[in-house]
């Protein structure tokens, strides 16, 4: 039987079964037996029961439009760029649409966790302005097909109230072959919106605004947490603000 831990699957809780069984399949298979639409929901390891929480989500709405799904963790520099070379297949089988989920700000997003990982140098734990041209040299923005959607699920990654370079604009260089590269302008709620054309593609988010919510303090409050937060939302119980979406490659 196929395991969730052996396809880096860390918190298998997040998903249904089939949709577990999915990613399990293609996150064990050879990048270029997948077949195409591709798509990849990439999570930081730096807040596992908070922002990541809705992952599920995601990987379904990319499914029910015809998209075959990885999923992968990451909590640092090198680990985030080895995997989008791997799963991307160094560029030979690339991804139409890759959601990058993360704690953010303007300028940072949040990879991985000094607590977990005190001997590592901290800047190496943030994706910034520093990392643009090693996303090049590395090849790892070869993971995007030309003309796909790099989505960051980060709060403020597409504002500009303090900096005039958000973490948007950073990585609209080395994917500058994207045709949307979209992020949140203020704090958002992780349940997100996507709107697709035909193909499967991701051309907009619907973000709404957020609060900073109490860390819940294990894997099971996690689940109950988003699966509450979801049914309120559907429910009409909540009507959050809306937060305006970023494109730094349409700006």
């Amino acid at each position: 039987m196929l395991s969730a831990k052996g396809a880096g699957i860390s918190n298998p809780f997040l998903f249904q079964a089939d949709t577990l069984a999915h990613l399990i399949k293609n996150n064990l298979a050879n990048p270029k037996d997948i077949k195409e639409p591709r798509s990849l929901v990439a999570t930081s390891t730096n807040d596992p029961f908070g922002v990541t929480a809705f992952s599920g989500s995601y990987v379904d709405a990319l499914i029910r439009v015809g998209n075959n799904v990885n999923f992968s963790e990451f909590g640092d520099q090198t680990a985030l760029i080895k995997k989008l070379n791997l799963q991307g297949n160094n560029g030979n089988s690339a991804f139409l649409n890759i959601i990058g989920v993360a704690h953010g700000n303007e300028t940072d997003m949040f990879l991985g966790d000094q607590k977990t990982s005190p001997t590592l140098d901290p800047e190496k734990l943030l994706l910034n302005k520093g990392d643009q041209s090693e996303l090049t040299t590395s090849g790892a923005n070869r993971a995007l097909v030309k003309g796909g959607t790099l989505a960051l699920i980060s709060c403020n990654t597409g504002a500009k109230e303090t900096s005039t370079s958000n973490v948007a604009d950073v990585l609209a260089v080395p994917f500058a072959h994207a045709e949307h590269l979209l992020a949140p302008q203020g704090v958002i709620h992780p349940n997100v919106g996507f709107i697709f054309d035909k193909n499967g593609q991701i051309t907009n988010l619907e973000f709404v605004e957020g609060e900073i919510l109490v860390p819940p303090a294990n894997a099971e409050e996690a689940f109950n947490q988003a699966r509450n937060l979801t049914r309120d939302l559907i429910a009409g119980k909540l009507s959050p603000d809306p937060v305006r979406t970023y494109d730094a490659i349409k700006k």
